[in-house]
């Protein structure tokens, strides 16, 4: 498996707002009240990283989609 660690666009949010609800929900389960007891999204709203993204600020790190041959 190969990676790729880039630049975020605009194309990527959905998938950041994904994986921070998904950690929000884990640590929840666990009893970590950190984010969620923070309000997370009240203090980083999505505009927070829209203003990231426009600044060059965010990374992200993908699968590369290369087919690999056997």
């Amino acid at each position: 498996m190969n990676y790729i660690f880039t630049q975020a666009t605009y194309e990527d949010l959905n998938q950041v707002y994904v994986l921070i609800n998904a950690r929000m929900d884990w640590m929840v389960t666990k009893g970590i009240k950190q984010w969620e007891h923070h309000h997370y999204w009240s203090v980083y709203p999505k505009s927070y990283y829209e203003s990231e993204v426009e600044k060059g600020h965010m990374y992200v790190l993908k699968m590369d989609n290369i087919e690999l041959k056997n």
